[in-house]
């Protein structure tokens, strides 16, 4: 969530030329960030009503592809 309002904040900057100084994460935390939204998807996951397991599923498959991914990133750099 911390990456997704660094972001907005980026944005904000860039389009209205903000004099607000931008927060910059960490890898560590970016790292940290997607673990959470991991855990919690697996959390929905387990406890989703059966109308709703599709995007459960969805949810938690992009979670995972984006921790798996920034692992990776990780290992490499």
């Amino acid at each position: 969530m911390r990456f997704l309002k660094t972001l907005a904040n980026l944005f904000n900057y860039l389009l209205i030329k903000e004099e607000k100084p931008i927060n910059i994460v960490s890898d560590e935390e970016v790292l940290e960030n997607a673990h959470q939204e991991l855990q919690e998807a697996r959390n929905v996951f387990a406890s989703i009503d059966k109308d709703f397991v599709d995007y459960a599923i969805y949810n938690l498959k992009a979670a995972e592809e984006k921790y798996n991914q920034l692992i990776k990133k990780a290992k490499e750099g």
